[in-house]
């Protein structure tokens, strides 16, 4: 599939986030990394698209941008990505978006090292591409992270909170299912009485009242 050419409004990529977090997931292998989506006010200040935490217990935040307004408005939050626990933070961006991405980083970091040149970390970039790319092309790192600071890693009790959390995702979205299966359910049989209703009245030229059986 032709990728979608570069513009400043409109989404970029045809897939959903649940589509890149999962290529993301994968990437990072579930088996050997502790993977998880959405982590917010559980354990940082701000909601983090997805973190990795490895069997050393360093942490990757992942921020997924589908959109060139999406990505700008990044930097409006009053927390960036500060987090002193985040020893990698990377974008993950359609390719289309990766040049003018990075140009905009580099302006803004030279714009805010003016002000506190230690305070600020140079971000990773990583490029989604479609599922018709072959998988070793699907997600690409394209540059790592830079830091001047070393940051230490996840204490014992912060990986049980990140795996916690992790739980609860998981449960939310399993109730959540069975919420949608049930209405669905319920929708089919709606849509079945109504045509129950209809074929009586053909066949009798009467309604069909369903307390006439009670």
């Amino acid at each position: 599939m032709n990728e979608i050419p570069f513009k400043k409004s409109g989404i970029l990529t045809p897939m959903s986030v649940t589509d890149i977090t999962r290529m993301l997931a994968s990437y990072y292998d579930i088996r050997k990394n502790l993977v998880v989506p959405n982590v917010s006010w559980g354990f940082m200040w701000h909601e983090a698209d997805l973190v990795v935490i490895t069997k050393a217990g360093y942490m990757t935040e992942i921020e997924i941008k589908r959109s060139w307004t999406d990505f700008l408005a990044d930097f409006k939050k009053r927390d960036y990505h500060s987090d002193a626990r985040i020893s990698r933070f990377y974008y993950a961006v359609p390719e289309c978006m990766l040049q003018p991405c990075r140009d905009y980083i580099e302006n803004w970091l030279a714009e805010k090292c003016l002000l506190s040149p230690s305070s600020y970390k140079r971000p990773g970039f990583i490029v989604y591409r479609t599922m018709d790319e072959p998988a070793y092309r699907r997600v690409q790192v394209i540059c790592d992270p830079i830091s001047k600071e070393k940051t230490p890693p996840l204490s014992e009790k912060d990986i049980l909170k990140i795996a916690r959390l992790g739980t609860l995702r998981y449960w939310s979205l399993l109730n959540r299912t069975s919420e949608t299966e049930k209405d669905r359910k319920i929708g089919e049989l709606k849509s079945l009485i109504t045509e129950i209703k209809a074929d009586y009245k053909a066949a009798t030229g009467e309604s069909w009242k369903l307390e006439d059986y009670y």
